[in-house]
């Protein structure tokens, strides 16, 4: 198993070689797919964070205007992770978070400094979702006693729910 550092850097090869209509479909897909993750209808507080492409995440503008739309009854707050960012007070039902790469046992790999890991600490209850393009979806990744796993791997071509 290769260290993080080096799994970050050949994902980042991997993204910068999709097409932006390969990247544009995948996520129309993943979009489409996020819908029937969970019963919508239940949820009442979303906390989902907003695509950065220098970091090539994943937009998610279809999916938020969808349940802004169709489930008006979720309060959807935006998180935007910097240096100082705080862990928000809302409990959230459900967590949507970016990855750099994911593994299929739910191990998440992000950018390295362990903010969603804390937030996932502090909502231990709320379900967590990570959408991601299918080259970032990896067989296993390496991980520590303070990684916290995501419940949910939403890829174009999958979805896998950790039991």
């Amino acid at each position: 198993m290769r260290d993080k550092s080096a799994q970050r850097r050949d994902i980042a090869r991997r993204l910068a070689k999709l097409t932006l209509t390969e990247k544009q479909q995948q996520a129309r897909d993943v979009n489409s797919a996020l819908q029937r993750t969970v019963d919508w209808r239940t949820i009442t507080n979303l906390l989902c964070y907003r695509a950065q492409s220098a970091w090539h995440e994943l937009p998610l503008d279809t999916f938020t205007d969808w349940i802004t739309q169709e489930h008006p009854h979720i309060t959807l707050e935006f998180v935007a992770v910097t240096a100082d960012a705080n862990i928000p007070p809302s409990a959230p039902d459900v967590i949507i978070l970016p990855a750099v790469a994911v593994d299929r046992h739910g191990n998440r790999l992000g950018r390295g400094a362990g903010w969603y890991d804390r937030l996932l600490a502090n909502y231990p209850s709320a379900i967590s979702i990570t959408p991601v393009y299918d080259v970032q979806l990896l067989d296993s990744i390496p991980h520590e006693a303070h990684d916290r796993l995501v419940d949910i791997i939403v890829t174009p071509s999958r979805t896998i729910t950790r039991s």
